[in-house]
């Protein structure tokens, strides 16, 4: 499998490697995220869960 690299572009360092997703990878991954968000969107701002206060 492919790799990847982050590179630190101040000192040139390579923070860290990765594998490459496949395509089917990266499909699966947007549909899940959408999925996801679908069902956040549709909740009120109280029942949404996060760190900050609810809205009133």
């Amino acid at each position: 499998m492919t790799m990847y690299s982050v590179t630190n572009p101040a000192t040139g360092e390579v923070v860290r490697s990765y594998d490459t997703a496949t395509e089917q990878q990266i499909r699966d991954a947007v549909t899940a995220a959408d999925d996801a968000f679908a069902v956040w969107r549709g909740r009120d701002s109280d029942e949404r869960p996060g760190d900050r206060p609810p809205c009133r």
